[in-house]
């Protein structure tokens, strides 16, 4: 069957990839303040997951102190899915309209069902950074800097923006030079004059020969942190043709900064016929690998979501890989359920009976977005189901205002996560619930419920205590759950 639908183009980031591992690339403090469009303390007014909005209570630069800002931060697969702000949190950030990129390397990443959202933001962060909660609690350095307190800090914030942009400019590429190059960068510590910086770097340049690692780190620090400077000296500086590759790549960076930010991609076209045809092959050969299955699905869900619930309703991962497919129900249902578009309700009405108990749960999660008659019920009947897919429909439930599917999920607080892939699922879920009665207590007027380190390998205290205490006086309320509703995203 040929078919060229469009696909949101999130839906392809969440589950088309396979990871190993990442590194990050820090962005220099000086970098990050003057690059910013954000920078100051926010503090948490509705809580969320990836997005949560705040309002500006010490601004340092742009949206004065007292404007409301959603801010997104930045995700990926080996580091927390699902990172969730409370109410009340506080943080100072380094926010931007367009997040830079920080990611050195990466080897993709695994399916991510709730990275499929699309909540709007006013500001992103970069990933890891640009984000320190307070008050802070240990001896720190504040983004990588020598200061140790927020009130120290914006005095060399705000000296910073004080400066010029030829000042300025040499602050960042010094900074960026003497973390990138190490020992290689001692001739320039303290140096204040551009010129001879650029005149070092491009010494160092020349000297390394074939070590063209070099080349590339001074390349890539220039392209950064450069300005008007740096452009000119490398136009007139960087004449032999050896250098030429660097010298465009620089000029063409800096370029870049000067036109506005580029939109995303949208979407992409549908799986071509022999895409569809090598999916096929693989949900029907028995010695196919899980990451095979999983590319199959996100093919197929589209085109011949059918097939795909037919082949689910049986399919059951950890009999079949083990402990590597516990979990994996979980991103295969819910690949079906964000990418169907014909007749949905009928194919996931399908999965009532799915073998996979994650499966079963994600067919009724995703029935109640498109038809909530059915998929209510459908609900009802999976918050039974033993463990975190029980857990899993007893949330969207209570997501949907139902107080009677409370004590079914706070069971999720009853077993401790230690970390590690195979809890993520379970310290997610209790996350979301940590959301959801976060904003149900500000909504309420109450005390919002207990924090404890969820990673500490205890029980969370109290947690069944608060929702006794304050049960019949709660709303439960998700503020997102419209948008998503909308979306047909869990």
């Amino acid at each position: 069957m040929a078919c060229r639908n469009v696909v949101p183009f999130g839906l392809v980031l969440v589950v088309s990839g396979m990871a190993r591992a990442t590194t990050i690339s820090p962005i220099p403090w000086e970098e990050l303040v003057s690059k910013a469009d954000l920078v100051g303390v926010v503090e948490c007014t509705i809580a969320g997951g990836i997005v949560a909005e705040y309002t500006v209570v010490d601004s340092w630069r742009g949206p004065p102190t007292g404007t409301k800002v959603r801010l997104r931060l930045g995700v990926e697969y080996w580091g927390t899915h699902y990172p969730v702000t409370l109410v009340g949190e506080r943080f100072l950030v380094t926010a931007f309209k367009q997040a830079p990129g920080n990611m050195a390397s990466t080897s993709g990443g695994g399916a991510v069902p709730l990275w499929a959202r699309r909540i709007p933001a006013d500001y992103g962060l970069p990933l890891w950074q640009g984000r320190i909660p307070l008050p802070i609690s240990r001896p720190i350095t504040l983004f990588g800097t020598s200061h140790a307190h927020v009130e120290s800090l914006k005095r060399a914030v705000l000296a910073h923006y004080s400066l010029n942009p030829a000042d300025s400019e040499v602050r960042r590429i010094r900074s960026l030079a003497i973390q990138d190059l190490e020992e290689h960068a001692k001739p320039i510590e303290g140096e204040e004059n551009l010129d001879r910086i650029l005149d070092e770097l491009t010494a160092i340049l020349r000297s390394k020969g074939t070590e063209s690692h070099y080349r590339y780190r001074i390349a890539s620090l220039l392209s950064s942190a450069g300005g008007e400077r740096t452009r000119r000296y490398v136009s007139e500086n960087w004449t032999e043709p050896e250098l030429a590759e660097f010298r465009d790549k620089i000029l063409e960076s800096l370029d870049e900064k000067d036109e506005p930010p580029r939109d995303p991609p949208k979407s992409r076209p549908g799986p071509t016929p022999s895409e569809i045809a090598e999916a096929q092959k693989a949900l029907t050969s028995s010695t196919a690998e899980l990451h095979h299955i999983g590319h199959a699905v996100f093919v197929l869900s589209s085109p011949e979501p059918g097939a795909v619930a037919s082949y689910l309703s049986h399919f059951r991962a950890d009999l079949r890989f083990g402990w590597r497919g516990q979990n994996s129900g979980y991103q295969l249902g819910s690949t079906l359920g964000l990418l169907c578009r014909t007749d949905c309700a009928t194919h996931l009405k399908s999965l009532a009976n799915a073998r996979d108990p994650w499966i079963r749960a994600a067919g009724a999660v995703y029935l109640t977005l498109w038809a909530p008659e059915f998929g209510v019920p459908a609900l009802r009947n999976a918050s039974r189901l033993p463990g975190d897919p029980g857990a899993w429909a007893a949330l969207a439930l209570a997501r949907r205002g139902e107080r009677e599917s409370v004590p079914r999920l706070l069971e999720v607080f009853d077993v401790p996560a230690t970390g590690g892939m195979a809890e993520i699922n379970h310290l997610i879920l209790q996350d979301r619930a940590m959301e959801l009665f976060s904003n149900s207590a500000k909504g309420s007027a109450l005390t919002p419920p207990p924090k404890w380190d969820r990673l500490a390998g205890t029980k969370a205290p109290n947690i069944l205590a608060w929702w006794n205490a304050n049960e019949a006086k709660i709303n439960l309320v998700d503020p997102w759950y419209s948008i998503l509703a909308e979306q047909k995203v869990d």
